[in-house]
């Protein structure tokens, strides 16, 4: 056995055995990628972090043990090494995304990009998930970046905090500081994950833990021996063993890392143990293969999940041979590069012996990056035209004249403009928003507090328009009656009604529990909907406006939403507040496209019809016909708003030149302000109405 001396990993065997351990891991990752095995293959990241954790540990301790600790050199290997390589491959990509995306797709990757060069992929990443209106959206071939901006970021501190520990006490003050910032670390994953999955996923601070175990390890390591051979090396194969178990068992569905992700760091600190020892797994590490990939790992990881991503871009469905091929292709692209750029760079002597030299090498890079990041992304003008200007009303102000009378007009002058945007194939040169702007084109209230986050439960003050005002109505439901809150935001300053927002992500105003995407039960909808329902009948509010989207789940059941149990939730709900004297207004739900309409624009310029729907195909007439039964039954108003998006026969992508949807089922800020005329008259007709 080789004994480990102040954490330095210099053997041949003890590099051989990490190296065997690198392409373990990233062998399940890129294998679960490419969705071919291994259900929870997520896990090789983590793998990877422990790994990191305890080598780059051992380095800071032998750098300050041997006094020559310099952050300076400490800075240039690591941009020597990482940098270089992720900078061909990001250029590379984003070349490659530029001519093989769309132009709106691409605007999106050229973002990421830009983030991903400045190793803060992970920050942006976690701002891109907790939008749950870009859940159907396709993943980024710059999406694995995250866990390289983990790595930079922990970098850029550790060596600091080694310092500082180290002066103060040396590796015990350094093992003390390990363990506490992993202790805090754990703690906040378990206490965040359930919470805000997206962002335990994503961020260092989560994932610390990880690190600081590697760090632990080889700190206890330098110290003193840490067990007897024996155990060492039965704990090295039963490490092994469960870091296999663990990308078989672990799912998507699982709630990680949480406290689930002990395990693979548990079982990758037992592999690391034992290092050095005969009869541990120190033998099948060292297989050839597990050499030559583990060297070539980091390349490996950076080059397969865009070939994966792009490729699916062309072919959606590819098979799972066309994907092993990928896998075989992207392997041959870490060998090129391993051999012809990352090496040579990695080992060049001049860099090696100026360390101003390699940083400015890996500077570079990133500025490099950041050039690529800025290639343009243009929706072609050849197929464009400069509509003729419909005269409409968009005043909100209420004449002497029945409201749903004036609605009925309003509703019946449109038809024809509608009917003419479904004939025609070009694209509006006025077109707003934009193709490219449009799937940024929300209602304020989704980016704050007003449209609560998965796992909030509070009803925060929301309040627009007049707010002094004595006539009070809010929206309640979920994002599809949020959606309209631009043009109700306006007929509410036009008219003097002060406007309260209550809505929540994929929470229906409807007394029934529903299922989260992961399949649990919605338990914070439920509390949510609860307060909000206690709040409003509390309340001075005269109107309140339900809306949601179509959900086909409730939990136990699997109940469409035709089913009784939907439809006595709605009347539970609307029979509350009516008994608390407020007038109801139950909106229908939009037409749903069931594609993202602005990604298909930007694919079909050549014909805008290719991405709209027939009535038939996009309207739920069903549902349509019960909501209203129900209206009638209760006595409460009933707005059809697919009269506001749909023909005769047919829901155009662009009413005139607006951009009618800025999702799959969201209509855009902008064509729901236009909308304002139409709400203010449903506003007035049911303050008007008399109290059920």
């Amino acid at each position: 056995m080789t004994s480990v001396r102040a954490g330095v990993i210099t053997s041949g065997q003890k590099s051989s055995e990490i190296e065997g351990l690198r392409a373990i891991a990233v062998a399940i990752v890129v294998i679960y990628h490419a969705d071919l095995f291994f259900r929870g293959g997520f896990i090789g990241v983590d793998v990877f972090f422990v790994v990191s954790g305890f080598l780059i540990t051992g380095l800071l301790l032998s750098d300050h043990e041997e006094h020559h600790a310099s952050f300076r050199r400490f800075y240039a290997r690591r941009f020597r090494r990482l940098l270089p390589a992720a900078g061909l491959v990001l250029s590379t990509t984003l070349v490659a995304s530029w001519l093989i995306m769309n132009p709106l797709a691409f605007a999106s990757v050229r973002t990421d990009g830009l983030w991903a060069s400045l190793f803060l992929a992970n920050v942006h990443f976690v701002d891109v998930g907790v939008d749950y209106m870009a859940q159907n959206a396709a993943p980024s071939p710059l999406q694995h970046w995250w866990s390289l901006a983990v790595e930079e970021q922990f970098y850029f501190v550790w060596p600091l905090l080694v310092a500082i520990a180290w002066r103060i006490g040396r590796k015990r003050a350094v093992l003390i500081s390990a363990c506490l910032i992993g202790l805090g670390s754990f703690g906040y994953s378990i206490y965040v994950t359930p919470r805000r999955p997206v962002e335990a996923y994503f961020l260092l601070p989560t994932r610390a833990f990880e690190l600081a175990a590697g760090a632990v390890l080889v700190t206890l390591m330098s110290i003193r021996p840490i067990a007897a051979i024996r155990i060492r090396a039965t704990a090295g194969w039963i490490g092994l063993a469960g870091i296999f178990v663990s990308a078989l068992v672990l799912t998507d569905a699982s709630q990680f890392p949480g406290w689930v992700y002990i395990v693979p760091t548990a079982c990758t600190v037992m592999v690391l143990m034992s290092i050095g020892i005969t009869n541990g797994p120190l033998k099948m590490l060292q297989w050839q293969v597990f050499q030559w990939v583990g060297a070539r790992s980091y390349s490996l990881y950076l080059w397969h999940w865009p070939l994966l991503v792009l490729y699916q871009v062309k072919h959606p469905h590819a098979s799972a041979v066309s994907r092993c091929v990928l896998l075989i292709i992207a392997l041959w692209l870490s060998a090129v590069s391993y051999r012809y750029f990352e090496n040579p760079i990695r080992r060049n002597r001049r860099l090696s012996d100026s360390p101003a030299l390699s940083l400015l090498v890996g500077i570079s890079a990133v500025v490099i990056g950041i050039g690529f990041s800025q290639l343009p992304a243009k929706v072609s003008t050849a197929n464009t035209y400069t509509p003729n200007t419909v005269v409409t009303s968009t005043s909100t102000t209420i004449y002497h004249q029945p409201p749903m009378e004036l609605l009925e007009q309003s509703n019946a002058a449109e038809i024809s403009v509608i009917d003419a945007a479904s004939r025609e194939r070009r694209i509006p040169t006025n077109l707003s928003p934009t193709i490219i702007k449009a799937p940024k084109d929300k209602p304020s209230v989704f980016s704050n507090e007003c449209l609560a986050l998965f796992e909030s439960v509070a009803v925060p003050p929301c309040v627009y328009g007049s707010k002094e005002s004595a006539i009070g109505v809010a929206l309640f439901g979920d994002s599809h009656i949020g959606q309209w809150f631009p043009g109700f935001e306006k007929a509410a300053f036009e008219n003097g009604w002060r406007l309260e927002v209550m809505t929540k992500r994929a929470c229906p105003p409807v007394d029934v529990s529903i299922n989260t995407y992961k399949g649990r039960t919605y338990r914070e909808c439920d509390q949510w909907r609860e307060n909000a329902i206690q709040r409003i009948i509390a309340s001075d509010l005269k109107v309140v406006f339900l809306g949601s989207n179509k959900y086909d789940s409730v939990t136990g059941k699997g109940l469409s939403p035709r089913g009784t149990s939907w439809w006595g939730g709605l009347r539970r709900v609307i029979t509350r507040l009516q008994d608390s004297g407020k007038q109801v207004v139950l909106f229908s739900d939009i037409p749903s496209m069931w594609f993202d309409v602005p990604q298909c624009l930007a694919e079909h310029t050549d014909d805008v019809r290719k991405c709209g729907r027939t009535r038939q195909q996009a309207v739920r007439s069903a549902r349509m016909q019960t909501e209203k039964s129900i209206a009638a039954e209760l006595g409460f108003s009933y707005v059809d708003v697919t009269r506001w998006v749909c023909g005769t026969s047919f829901c155009p992508a662009i009413i005139g030149s607006t951009l009618v949807y800025m999702d799959t089922n969201h209509v855009s800020a902008t064509f729901a302000s236009t909308k304002s005329h139409q709400l203010g008259l449903v506003i007035e007709d049911a303050l008007l109405a008399p109290s059920r």
